[in-house]
């Protein structure tokens, strides 16, 4: 497993966020692929119980944003996460939400 990098942005970059519940739309992390199933979605980017990952947005994040990446810790043990929370996904963290272009 990789250890998180922060890293500024030389360029717009799209980036997409996996989830069910709408007040949840928006949120720190997102990942690079808008192609992964609900399963894998929940899988690879170990996302908690609630979140069926039934829905993808887009969003940009601006050139000049510094973000961390990385590779999902595995979640199987983690209170509110299943034996399918495996990990291994890439991922983007946001420190700072109001940067997000949808």
């Amino acid at each position: 497993m990789y250890e998180p990098q922060a890293i500024k942005l030389d360029e717009p970059l799209t980036a997409y966020r996996y989830w069910s519940n709408p007040d949840l739309q928006v949120g720190h992390w997102l990942t690079l692929n808008p192609n992964l199933s609900p399963a894998e979605a929940r899988a690879l980017l170990a996302l908690p119980n609630e979140n069926l990952a039934t829905q993808v947005t887009s969003f940009i994040i601006p050139k000049d944003v510094i973000v961390l990446i990385g590779t999902v810790a595995e979640q199987t043990t983690t209170v509110g996460f299943g034996t399918y929370a495996i990990g291994g996904g890439f991922q983007i963290y946001l420190p700072d939400l109001s940067v997000l272009i949808h």
